[in-house]
């Protein structure tokens, strides 16, 4: 690539509304929905890796049973199926489960064409990126909260829903262990603190380079607060919300947008799962659509005027923290992770 084109084509992108990154992510309902668990996830859905009589989440359990059987037709017929193929059939399937009131959406940061063929891992992720001769790498954020020692809050199904999504990363798409930070309140993993989510988010974003591959999964509970800014058409912000969102507060969608997925790099692959309630546009991706439409259509939610973005071409802008984090890139994501976690949030 010629020196300085990727920083121009970003900063352009920046000036323009744009999202540098190609981000893509499937909710568990629209933006006035609920999420739903279920009990039996070993007879209702076909998962070979799910632990017998494990409680999961609704979505994710369907959305992991359409995508193994994706992957078995393709091995089988060399036939892989669309992004829409894959909604309908995931629709399909809650539908027959009993939850009709919950409608998965797809939005992305492109108008996409939802005929293409459905992919967490573009087809050369595996060979050198052309801007280096560094390998394309695959790294995922893995986030499952029950909200233990909270029962007016607590969930069952999430830590089982981050493991079964985790075997099928590494069964199915080639990612490695060593590349997956997650975070569980089980007491063997860290903490999913809103400070070690915004941490991760972050350290995502200083490591990837163009041709990388991003996966982020989130179970726990989803919330609606009132937007204080106006980019909201509802008047609502949706929000994820950390163990101890009580105290630290939730994470809107707006912080996520803003501190995630428009300062990726130009050229990064993101894939997201949203099981939670109220997940629809919780990444504020501007384009979205739902089973029974035939294209995307542009969402009028966003107002992204006067949006204070770090460009992380710029290198000088870093801050001692990032300067460590982008150190760290040759390393595994979970090393990384666990090495820059004692320095949030101070600043050095």
């Amino acid at each position: 690539m010629e020196e300085g084109k990727s920083e121009r084509t970003r900063s352009s992108s920046l000036r323009e509304g744009k999202i540098p990154a190609l981000f893509i992510m499937i909710s568990a309902g629209r933006d006035d929905e609920t999420s739903a668990a279920i009990s039996t996830v070993d007879k209702d859905f076909s998962l070979p890796l799910v632990p017998a009589g494990s409680t999961g989440g609704v979505f994710t359990s369907a959305i992991l049973q359409v995508l193994q059987e994706s992957s078995q037709k393709n091995e089988e017929n060399r036939i892989q199926a669309s992004w829409m193929e894959v909604m309908e059939r995931l629709r399909a399937i809650v539908k027959e489960k009993g939850f009709s009131n919950q409608v998965p959406q797809l939005s992305s940061s492109i108008e996409l064409n939802v005929e293409e063929p459905f992919t967490i891992v573009p087809e050369n992720c595996s060979v050198l990126a052309t801007f280096s001769r560094k390998k394309r790498r695959r790294r995922a954020i893995l986030i499952g909260i029950n909200y233990v020692g909270h029962p007016e809050h607590q969930l069952t199904a999430c830590h089982n829903d981050v493991l079964n999504v985790q075997r099928y990363l590494i069964t199915h798409q080639g990612f490695d262990i060593q590349d997956m930070a997650v975070m569980m309140d089980d007491g063997k993993h860290a903490l999913p603190t809103k400070a070690n989510i915004e941490m991760a988010f972050e350290l995502m974003t200083m490591q990837s380079d163009p041709g990388d591959v991003v996966f982020i999964y989130y179970s726990g509970h989803g919330r609606q607060y009132e937007d204080l800014d106006g980019d909201e058409i509802d008047g609502m912000d949706e929000a994820i919300l950390p163990c101890d969102f009580e105290t630290a507060g939730p994470i809107i969608d707006d912080d996520i947008y803003r501190q995630f997925v428009l300062p990726m790099r130009e050229g990064v692959h993101v894939v997201s799962l949203m099981d939670s309630c109220h997940s629809g546009t919780g990444m504020d991706l501007p384009y979205e659509i739902t089973v029974g439409e035939t294209s995307f259509r542009r969402s009028t939610k966003l107002n992204l005027e006067n949006l204070d973005i770090q460009d992380l071409d710029d290198e000088s802008s870093y801050t001692p923290r990032q300067k460590i984090m982008r150190q760290h890139s040759e390393r595994p994501f979970r090393d990384s992770f666990s090495s820059v976690q004692p320095l949030y949030p101070e600043e050095e």
